[in-house]
């Protein structure tokens, strides 16, 4: 049975099966009808490979990925589907009904753009919703408007006891709880919202039964059902943001009330103690995961506070009015359509203020261990130090003392020691190391000489795959980034990185044609003052005193035929004894007029990097035989459109 809507990929239509009560996910050609919720298929497939370590440092892998979802694995569909029946009833088949009605309406009354933002808040809808849109709500602290949580959940809880004031007030908890319960259903279960909602129910039923509500036992009960349902949830960010958040408001909401209120009065002093305090929980989950400091939580809480507010319960109402007329829901969008762009707009300013934010290398687990112990002792010492010392018990009067002096006077230390520590590993001269980089159907390598000088060759399709595995690697900075060619698959990550990482010098070959991506390398090398080096065969590229490249390909006469791939820039990097042969993706007929210009001295490589992806356009046996490697290495994608490897 199908248990989702359509995912659509760039070669394939995406779907949730269900086969015996277990979750896969399969990929169908995008010839085959659409298929809904609930649908019954019978079709031939073939069992697609898991890889069970991830595909680059630090990254999820994919087991990990699918483990998250709840899927035991993938499908590849072989030939048309045939849709065999569908499910009679099934509550979860009507929710996600109502669900894609909700979505269609949204998308009938609003523009594109705006109306998936709407949708991201009022739903987590968030499949069609542009990336550089997400990137801003991510770098101005605003993610969590568009992942539905707690804040959502209070609207509804508030718009659900306006609504029913004349009611009971047993009736009308008990209807609260019902209608939570289904919006956790219509958001797919995210697990921020069933956080807040487990939490919402919790109060409302100790209410309910004249009990006191405990906010300890309600955020650990929460996250108790969350691990039941899936445990591997553990690792998901929005469930670690959601619940260290909350946590951070719990411990520091009322210390960072009381020493704001001295300067501004309740609203701002309210808004800004909100955001303080959760920012203090998740802020090594933020460097951890996005790689980013920013102090834009200050503007954010503002806007998020008198924008999304409005947005979420306009949204809610105009969409309510659509089931009853379409047009007169399309009258009163407009509106909403203003305050949906004012919101987005808001995101991009607040994200492009450089001042607010700085980009970390991916801190580590020590640092973080470090940072929450911190933490703690600063909230303990804040607790003991306004207790009545005649209320204290001895133990209690005795960590006062130390912690008030004594463990900060140490914490400062061990600190200091852990900084030192981090620096002089990171600068300390090691061997040459290079890393061929997974970015599935492309090329990207990174090579870091014993010197720390740092070089980029390609960077794959991803816009941000390869800068957060730099980050990873702990690199923020690069010393040369290397085009082989401004084919997609070999720079489409180029950009990004130039935009969001200090660049010293842009190295490519020769350009005979212009194209999109190099009119945009142009313009941005331009706008942030970074050196491009256009070579050509003959020159050499000294790194520093024990690394060079020498420029073999290509030369001032053009290659005609396929001429961006066949110009690629070809270089080898020699390092002492051992030698790189780097071929971008050439093919037979320049591998020829290589072999013709080039010594066999310059060309005979210790590795050689297969040309155009090991395609049987490339690698003619002239070529390998002068080559002549100990090593062959091609960077092609598992399961990719050309076939196997």
């Amino acid at each position: 049975m199908i248990v989702s809507q359509k995912e659509e990929q760039k070669y394939s239509d995406v779907y949730i099966i269900k086969v015996k009560r277990k979750k896969y996910k399969i990929y169908v050609d995008k010839s085959n009808e659409k298929l809904e919720y609930g649908d019954y298929v019978n079709l031939k497939v073939e069992l697609l490979p898991i890889e069970s370590s991830p595909g680059n440092y630090k990254e999820t892998s994919k087991v990990s990925y699918f483990k998250l979802q709840g899927i035991y694995g993938s499908f590849k569909g072989k030939g048309n589907i045939q849709r065999t029946g569908r499910i009679k009833w099934n509550l979860l088949v009507y929710i996600q009904k109502v669900r894609q009605i909700i979505i269609n309406k949204a998308r009938t009354i609003l523009p594109e753009e705006t109306s998936e933002i709407l949708l991201g808040i009022i739903l987590g809808e968030k499949s069609k919703i542009k990336e550089s849109d997400i990137s801003n709500f991510k770098l101005s602290n605003m993610s969590h408007i568009l992942a539905v949580s707690g804040m959502h959940v209070s609207y509804i809880i508030i718009g659900v006891s306006f609504i029913l004031k004349k009611l009971p007030r047993r009736e009308m908890q008990i209807i609260s709880i019902i209608f939570l319960i289904f919006f956790t259903a219509l958001t797919n279960f995210t697990p921020s919202v069933v956080r807040a909602v487990s939490m919402a129910i919790i109060s409302i039923l100790s209410k309910l039964l004249h009990k006191k509500d405990d906010f300890l036992n309600s955020i650990f009960f929460s996250l108790l059902i969350i691990l039941l349902y899936n445990p591997y949830l553990l690792q998901n960010i929005g469930l670690q943001l959601s619940f260290f958040g909350t946590f951070g408001i719990y411990l520091f909401m009322g210390n960072f009330k009381e020493l704001i209120n001295k300067f501004a009065n309740k609203e701002i002093a309210d808004i800004l103690a909100l955001s303080m305090s959760a920012q203090v929980m998740i802020l090594p989950i933020t460097m951890l995961e996005f790689n980013m400091l920013s102090m834009s939580f200050i503007l954010s809480g503002f806007v998020a506070t008198f924008l999304v507010s409005v947005i979420f319960l306009y949204g809610v109402i105009n969409i309510s009015i659509s089931f009853i007329s379409l047009n007169l829901s399309k009258i009163f969008a407009e509106p909403l359509n203003v305050a949906i762009n004012l919101l987005s707009k808001s995101a991009k300013y607040i994200a492009e203020l450089d001042i607010l934010k700085a980009t970390t290398k991916t801190p580590y687990i020590l640092f973080i261990i470090i940072y929450y112990l911190i933490v703690l002792i600063i909230k303990y010492y804040l607790i003991l130090s306004k207790k009545p010392k005649n209320e204290m018990r001895r133990y209690e009067k005795k960590l006062l003392q130390i912690i008030n002096w004594r463990l900060i006077y140490i914490l400062q230390i061990i600190v200091l020691l852990v900084a030192i520590s981090i620096v002089v590993y990171d600068n300390v001269p090691k061997k040459m190391q290079i890393y061929f980089i997974d970015v599935d159907q492309g090329d990207s390598t990174l090579i870091i000489s014993p010197k720390g000088t740092s070089i980029l060759i390609d960077t794959g399709e991803d816009e941000t795959r390869v800068y957060k595995y730099l980050l990873n690697r702990r690199i923020n900075k690069l010393d040369y980034l290397i085009l082989s060619h401004l084919d997609v698959d070999h720079c489409g990550g180029a950009m990004y990185i130039l935009e969001n990482m200090k660049v010293k010098a842009v190295v490519t070959g020769t350009q005979f044609e212009s194209s999109n991506y190099y009119e945009q390398l142009l313009e941005i090398t331009a706008k942030k003052e970074i050196p491009l080096k256009t070579l050509e065969s003959g020159k050499t590229l000294c790194l520093d005193s024990d690394i060079r490249f020498d420029i073999l390909w290509p030369n001032s006469k053009e290659i005609i035929y396929n001429s961006l791939n066949n110009n690629s820039l070809v270089c080898k990097l020699s390092y002492n004894s051992f030698s790189m042969l780097f071929t971008g993706d050439i093919e037979e007929i320049a591998e020829k007029e290589i072999i013709k210009l080039v010594s066999q001295d310059l060309l005979k490589s210790t590795i050689l990097k297969v040309a155009h992806h090991g395609s049987n356009t490339s690698s003619t046996k002239e070529f390998i035989e002068a080559v002549n490697p100990k090593l062959a290495l091609i960077g092609v994608g598992l399961n990719n459109k050309f076939g196997k490897y």
